[in-house]
């Protein structure tokens, strides 16, 4: 597969001071602020190489990265390991008016044939994720949770993602679907148990072997005399017809 590189760059002005956005852009907490679900952290006691966790091309996986080149306060550059097919430019400059400017160029290996869609998609990416930058610089939106008490990002893993709480297709996992309900076949009767005698033997009372209510115990006499009186007795089976 033929394969080219593409160079992007993306930037986005601040109402900050300079090195209030430095030391967001260039900690790692800054990758929690993505827009897809992200893990970022430094390495312990290896300063030169950051661990990203998160989506690749390939689905979820890692990508180890080294800080090179970096200059405080104004620039920090990561490239992925092994061969470079991926470089983070991570740059600050102070900007007119209390503002400050946030820059981020981005070199990547793509197939030839995708150049065009990467560009878009990276495109947005970035877009994305200085708008995050942004808000959080001028108050809109709340700092990464891993601070440190002088003001320095914490050495910690941290899940790096805005949206991590509310989706979990960027982790692969498939979203929960309510299970419908296994069909049942339903009955129009329900079983009933042996006759029971009424009060006093005046009348037979079926009573249903499952019910919501509990039997009456007793059939009061009169409404057993009114029943008999609105029924016509019954001829026994052996009486005789004649025709006429």
């Amino acid at each position: 597969m033929w394969e080219t590189t593409m160079r992007i760059e993306q930037s986005a002005v601040v109402r900050g001071e300079p090195g209030q956005l430095w030391a967001l852009l260039s900690s790692p907490e800054a990758w929690c602020l993505r827009a897809v679900a992200t893990f970022m952290f430094a390495v312990p006691e290896a300063q030169a190489l950051r661990l990203y966790i998160g989506p690749t091309r390939r689905g979820i996986g890692t990508v180890l990265f080294e800080v090179r080149d970096e200059v405080p306060g104004a620039t920090i550059r990561l490239r992925a390991l092994p061969g470079g097919r991926q470089e983070f430019t991570l740059s600050v400059a102070a900007g007119r008016r209390g503002t400050a400017k946030a820059t981020v160029p981005l070199t990547e290996v793509v197939p030839r044939q995708q150049l065009i869609n990467f560009e878009h998609r990276r495109r947005n990416d970035i877009k994305a994720w200085l708008t995050a930058v942004r808000a959080v610089i001028e108050g809109r939106a709340r700092w990464p949770d891993v601070w440190a008490a002088t003001g320095q990002p914490a050495l910690r893993l941290m899940n790096c993602g805005r949206r991590a709480r509310n989706s979990s297709r960027a982790f692969g996992l498939t979203p929960l679907t309510p299970a419908p309900l296994a069909a049942r076949p339903t009955r129009d009767w329900l079983p009933c148990s042996a006759a029971a005698r009424g009060a006093n033997g005046c009348a037979t009372v079926v009573a249903p072997s499952q019910s919501r209510y509990s039997a009456p115990s007793a059939v009061s006499a009169a409404s057993i005399s009114g029943e008999r009186a609105i029924r016509a007795a019954t001829p026994a089976a052996t009486t005789a017809v004649r025709a006429t």
